[in-house]
């Protein structure tokens, strides 16, 4: 299930990063695939078409005034072995962060621009260098999981 801050500007993320930083878990790579025939994934040298199952989505006014949009839709992956031949496509980076292990993970998506070398070209001191955020979340399981800590790190 992913929870968003509702009136959040994305890009706002990346004045306040260096101060979570220190709870980077992953950093994932992958492409997005846009067709006439669905979206695809391309992960790890496989394909998988995306199947969106959508869900109710719910705004939440929390006593502290922040307000959330919790999303629980779904979405599947189907491995199949080819992408359609007209597409756009879309490299997404993906940082991932965790304050506890098993607890709700924050995800930042993004791109690079392209004056600036891609991720694999650099080192760890200047990993966000021409990145820009796209879409950020936060990863739970349940409604009831503690985002209070990962929700302080962002504004």
């Amino acid at each position: 299930m992913k929870i968003y801050l509702k009136n959040y500007i994305v890009r706002d993320v990346m004045k306040r990063i260096s101060l979570f930083d220190k709870y980077h878990i992953a950093t994932n790579n992958y492409y997005d695939f846009f067709s006439e025939e669905g979206v695809f994934q391309v992960t790890n040298n496989a394909i998988y078409k995306m199947n969106a199952v959508d869900a109710t989505i719910l705004n939440v006014k929390r006593p502290d005034g922040h307000e959330l949009i919790v999303d629980k839709s779904v979405i599947t992956l189907t491995n199949c072995h080819h992408i359609p031949a007209y597409h756009i496509v879309s490299p997404i980076y993906s940082f991932v962060y965790q304050i506890k292990r098993g607890g709700p993970k924050l995800v930042i998506d993004g791109t690079y621009n392209s004056h600036h070398k891609t991720l694999d070209d650099k080192s760890l001191d200047d990993k966000y260098l021409g990145f820009t955020p796209s879409d950020f979340y936060f990863d739970v399981h349940s409604e009831t999981d503690d985002i209070n800590g990962l929700i302080s790190l962002v504004y």
